[in-house]
């Protein structure tokens, strides 16, 4: 399956061949495919500390994380991960390497051809999990001691001065009182994951970080802001709002009722809000919409919703055009994680 996605910036495009993992979980356990990643606490507390002690900051991206891991060996007789590559696929294959015709085989009147995978792939149950072991493992090697309580924070000394990363699947946020170390960092981890393509970061004192606008212009101080991806949501959303739409409360006299009639349809489905965008959706908005986001999502999930329920969500929206929020006020950060 390839699919083609647009990054957080709006501009850039990038196309991903994924494995459908969801296949294999009926003889993959959890352990064996749970990667970790790091807690909201960790994150903001970190992020607190690098403003308290006025530390440099560093955000970094590493491209084509999971292809450079490699999948673990197998011994003879074991199981080896197959994956069946039909469509056009089979064309782009063979345009790149023509040898791959020789194992081009016939089924159901559809070419197919069928290769062992030897890195991890997007959409493997298992692939971030392997990343995750793989960087770790490279972290170490530099000298990095990892948190006890939190498996994707690190710090070591440098310079007697504590050096600290954070990451998430491949977005690295680091920090450290002097900027030279930073570079010294980024200059080696470029060199062990930069190879199929140079990784790119960010310097300066405001990141863009898994979704949340850190700020830290004013000394000693950090900002987090997620108002402008509150306003994507709101600017690709279906339904359009005028001025005079806004609503103050999602409340009403029939909040409580469970709705009836026929389920949404597929369109209305796909855009009702899964866990992922509510949390994060949740997370740049003032507490009095708390309530009606958790009776949302305790209504079960997103194929049994009800025209109700989406009148719900409707609300939700114009609620927060009502108002909103200056970075200053917001109260409540959830991080948000993606594309896991």
């Amino acid at each position: 399956m390839m699919l083609l996605a647009e990054k957080n910036d709006g501009v850039t495009i990038k196309g991903r061949c994924v494995f459908k993992g969801n296949e294999t979980r009926d003889w993959l356990s959890r352990e064996n495919t749970a990667s970790p990643t790091a807690s909201h606490e960790a994150i903001i507390c970190t992020g607190v500390i690098d403003a308290h002690e006025g530390r440099n900051i560093m955000s970094m991206d590493i491209p084509n994380a999971f292809i450079q891991t490699l999948m673990p060996e197998q011994e003879e007789g074991e199981d080896r991960v197959i994956m069946k590559i039909t469509g056009l696929l089979v064309d782009y294959m063979i345009d790149l390497d023509p040898t791959y015709r020789d194992f081009v085989v016939i089924e159901n009147g559809c070419r197919v051809i069928y290769v062992v995978i030897l890195r991890a792939i997007y959409g493997m149950l298992q692939a971030s999990l392997l990343w995750y072991q793989n960087l770790r493992a490279s972290l170490e090697e530099y000298g990095f001691v990892f948190n006890v309580y939190d498996p994707c924070i690190a710090n070591m000394m440098v310079n007697k001065k504590q050096l600290t990363i954070r990451f998430h699947v491949d977005d690295v946020l680091a920090s450290h009182m002097e900027q030279r170390v930073l570079e010294d960092f980024f200059t080696w981890i470029n060199e062990r994951y930069g190879g199929l393509k140079e990784m790119t970061c960010t310097r300066g004192r405001v990141h863009t970080y898994l979704g949340m606008t850190l700020d830290y212009s004013k000394k000693g101080k950090l900002k987090i802001r997620m108002d402008d991806y509150v306003q994507r949501m709101l600017d690709e959303f279906s339904v359009k709002f005028k001025v005079d739409d806004k609503q103050e409360t999602p409340a009403g006299n029939n909040l409580l009722e469970v709705g009836k009639g026929k389920l949404l349809d597929k369109d209305q489905q796909t855009e009702f809000p899964s866990e992922k965008k509510v949390w994060s959706y949740w997370s740049a908005c003032s507490c009095h919409i708390r309530t009606w986001l958790g009776l949302l999502m305790s209504r079960g999930h997103v194929i049994l919703s009800q025209p109700f329920d989406w009148n719900l969500f409707i609300f939700i929206f114009a609620s927060v055009l009502m108002s909103p929020l200056p970075c200053e006020k917001i109260t409540y950060y959830l991080s948000f994680w993606d594309r896991v």
